[in-house]
């Protein structure tokens, strides 16, 4: 496997969710849009594993990525009202 100095950064999709203000009523109501809430405003997102460094640490960033894109394409099946707040793709 090859890793390049310099990866090609491709845009999947621009979301424009709603500010974070906006979330504080529906995340009392919608434990899907908490998560998501969480994974869009959060500091850091993350299920499991705690590592601080070495390739575990590179491991757990892209986990974090792989939920967080997970849990954004998930909103296309979402209820309306969620797909409302994250800014609908």
């Amino acid at each position: 496997m090859v890793i390049s100095e310099n990866p090609e950064k491709q845009t999947i999709a621009t979301l424009k969710p709603d500010k974070q203000e906006d979330w504080i009523d529906f995340i009392q109501k919608d434990n899907y849009g908490a998560i998501i809430a969480q994974a869009l405003y959060g500091e850091s997102f993350s299920v499991e594993q705690d590592s601080k460094n070495g390739i575990s640490k590179i491991v757990n960033i892209a986990e974090e990525l792989n939920q967080v894109i997970l849990l954004l394409s998930l909103q296309q099946i979402c209820p309306e009202q969620l797909r409302k707040q994250v800014g609908d793709l």
